[in-house]
C-alpha cells in the first residue's frame, strides 16, 4: 500500500532563494533516481512569524522501508549537509506519515 507523507521545513529569513534552488535540484534527483516515489509536490507557504516561509512537500512512496532507505541516498545526504552547513532552516525537517484518512473529495 502506498504511503503518503508530508514534510515540513521552516526557512530562515533571507535563505528562501537558496532553499528554492536546492529544492528544485533535489526534486529532479528524486524524479530521476527514486522509482519508489510516485507523486511529489513542493509548496511554499507563509509562516506564523512576519515574513517567514514554510516549505511543505507532499509525496507518495511505496512503503515504510523505501521511506527509511531514501535517507541514505547520495542526493538526500548532500541536501542535508548543505542545509546544515549553510544554516538554512529554523527547525529540523519534520516528516509526517499520513495514516488515517477521515474524509476527502474532489470536484
Amino acid at each position: 500500500m502506498t504511503l503518503k507523507v508530508v514534510v515540513f521545513a521552516s526557512f530562515k529569513k533571507g535563505k528562501e532563494d537558496r532553499l528554492r534552488e536546492l529544492i528544485k535540484w533535489v526534486s529532479s534527483e528524486i524524479k530521476a533516481t527514486e522509482p519508489d516515489v510516485s507523486h511529489y509536490e513542493v509548496f511554499v507557504a507563509d509562516g506564523d512569524k512576519e515574513g517567514s516561509k514554510e516549505g511543505v512537500v507532499y509525496l507518495h512512496i511505496t512503503n515504510e522501508e523505501a521511506l527509511v532507505r531514501r535517507r541514505q541516498l547520495k542526493h538526500h545526504m548532500e541536501f542535508a549537509a548543505i542545509v546544515e552547513k549553510e544554516s538554512l532552516l529554523e527547525t529540523p525537517i519534520r516528516y509526517l506519515k499520513l495514516t488515517d484518512e477521515v474524509d476527502g473529495w474532489h470536484r
